[in-house]
């Protein structure tokens, strides 16, 4: 479903048309509803995740989030997951540890080619050592959900799951209307299908990633 799309189905779900003054803050909601959906538990859905390939530049620390969302094609980096290096024609897992730590460990080094470690640290990539030249390497992202505005917009939000998104914002709509009974007929609606997508994604637990340590 698109923007026209989820909005026609909670207009239909809130019985406001298009003629009432409330019709015209329908999209707000929905999208309210779609960044209360995206960040929920933690935000960790698989839709939200993305990979891409970049290159350091030589005698900078850090790479901001908004530059690697740009080269990755996505509307903002929320997290990141992971980084790895080239090495070679393989990828080498990079460790992470605290800015503090870094900064302590890697004090007076100079600059380098062998990155080893990185953190993240108010919306920036920190690589350690400082890159001494153009070095490739793999970011492991986690994205946000772009604002939808055109009608022809479709949120990341799996298809399957534009239901939940239409009744979250139905129960906005409606209870922005005083109608509190109707909205928390949605508002459990919708809770309970985000239970079952957290289900549905979750089986089971993984071990995680390994990093290495500072060494």
């Amino acid at each position: 479903m698109n923007l026209a799309a989820i909005v026609a189905a909670v207009s239909d779900r809130t019985g406001i048309p298009s003629t009432d003054p409330k019709y015209a803050s329908i999209d707000d909601r929905v999208n309210e509803a779609l960044h209360a959906i995206e960040t929920y538990m933690g935000g960790e859905w698989d839709w939200l995740y993305d990979e891409m390939e970049t290159t350091t530049t030589a005698s900078a620390e850090t790479i901001t989030f908004a530059a690697l969302a740009s080269a990755a094609g996505v509307d903002g980096v929320r997290r990141i997951r992971y980084v790895e290096v080239a090495y070679g024609d393989s990828w080498a897992p990079m460790g992470r540890e605290s800015l503090r730590t870094l900064r302590s460990h890697y004090q007076g080094a100079t600059t380098g080619t062998d990155l080893r470690h990185w953190t993240a640290d108010g919306q920036k990539l920190y690589l350690f050592p400082t890159p001494s030249a153009t070095i490739s390497i793999r970011v492991g992202l986690l994205v946000t959900e772009p604002d939808l505005s055109s009608d022809s917009d479709a949120p990341l939000l799996p298809a399957q799951y534009h239901r939940v998104l239409v009744a979250a914002a139905s129960g906005l709509v409606l209870r922005s209307s005083q109608r509190f009974a109707e909205a928390q007929v949605e508002e459990s609606s919708a809770e309970q299908g985000l239970k079952q997508m957290l289900a549905a994604q979750r089986p089971y637990a993984g071990p995680g990633r390994v990093e290495r340590g500072i060494r």
